[in-house]
């Protein structure tokens, strides 16, 4: 419609300067008389459907979830964890500190700036990854927490270990190795800036983790 007046396309199924089409044919003017249907409803993905998908899956392990990303024809992702924390990365692994229903919302991007998201439901229902069966209740306790560069940690047992400290986006940033020990003193923190962070303590048959602030 160009200044009040409609055009038309005589033979829609011809292409080119066949398909007959007439500029201002049909007046939008004050005062002109209008059919009463007006236009149909025009939606341009039927026309031209966007071929961006955007969805995942995830894998999870308490309060340890793995998000599999399986979106289509899509170059950049927003994660939203639903705990007021987020992610840009494809594959994240996020660590919740709380239990509760999180709704996880992902918002893929194509290169026309086009924007396809999903959201789904999961529930946290402990913070602990798991126990040894066979050690009995595995704890430990890390202290100080707020911590500045060093923090040391007590384990309720002995045995081969691996600490991992992951930040508040779950990626996993530090790891150190324990062999038979029940007291370690570790110093992950002196290039690390303020903010969450999240102490994981696993072997092959568990796993427990701890959030942690640094100062």
């Amino acid at each position: 419609m160009y200044k009040g007046f409609l055009g038309a396309i005589n033979s829609p199924n011809s292409a080119g300067l066949a398909c007959n089409y007439v500029d201002s044919v049909i007046s939008h003017l004050p005062g002109a008389t209008n059919a009463w249907g007006g236009l149909p409803n025009f939606f341009e993905d039927y026309i031209n459907p966007r071929s961006l998908k955007s969805n995942f899956s995830f894998n999870q392990v308490n309060n340890t979830v793995t998000f599999i990303n399986s979106s289509n024809n899509a170059i950049g992702y927003v994660w939203k964890f639903g705990d007021n924390s987020m992610s840009t990365l494809t594959n994240p692994v996020h660590v919740y500190a709380d239990t509760g229903y999180f709704n996880v919302t992902l918002s893929a991007k194509d290169t026309l700036c086009n924007v396809d998201r999903i959201c789904y439901t999961i529930h946290i229902s402990s913070i602990i990854n798991g126990i040894n069966e066979n050690m009995g209740h595995f704890d430990f306790n890390v202290y100080p927490n707020p911590f500045n560069n060093n923090i040391t940690v007590e384990l309720s047992g002995t045995g081969n270990f691996e600490l991992e400290l992951y930040d508040r986006i779950g990626q996993k940033i530090k790891t150190l190795s324990v062999t038979e020990k029940q007291k370690i003193t570790w110093q992950p923190g002196e290039d690390l800036s303020s903010g969450i962070y999240f102490l994981r303590i696993k072997n092959k048959k568990f796993a427990l983790t701890k959030k942690l602030m640094k100062h």
